[in-house]
């Protein structure tokens, strides 16, 4: 005398399109609910997922955003400003950048900006 196979799955089909129902998508081992019942059922995302933006993230775009409204700012100034390139020129005209106290401030800083590009 033979047996007949039993069903060892935890769900049968009419339970699975419950499941579906439900927004669960089979179990794996377990038949698709449209391979049993012969009607495709789209499968609903798991509910409960989430997502977490760390502070550092938050940051960022803020940076981001800051950063995006300081070169629209530049955006809008003119490449050159006419007052400061006519007293530029009014002050080499009279000489003022070959005095010893220019040539000084001058050699400071140009020392401080190479100081900086050893660091890097």
């Amino acid at each position: 005398m033979t047996m007949p196979k039993i069903d060892t799955t935890p769900f049968g089909p009419s339970r699975q399109a419950e499941a579906y129902a439900k927004g669960r998508p089979p179990r794996q081992g377990e038949p698709s609910t449209a391979a049993t019942e012969g009607s495709p059922v789209a499968p609903q995302a798991p509910r409960g997922d989430r997502a977490e933006i760390s502070t550092g993230a938050r940051n960022l775009v803020d940076l981001r955003a800051a950063v995006d409204v300081g070169r629209a700012a530049i955006a809008e100034q003119p490449d050159a400003r006419a007052d400061k390139v006519a007293a530029a020129r009014q002050r080499v005209a009279s000489g003022y950048y070959q005095s010893d106290e220019v040539r000084l401030k001058t050699a400071e800083r140009l020392q401080g900006v190479l100081d900086g590009v050893d660091r890097l």
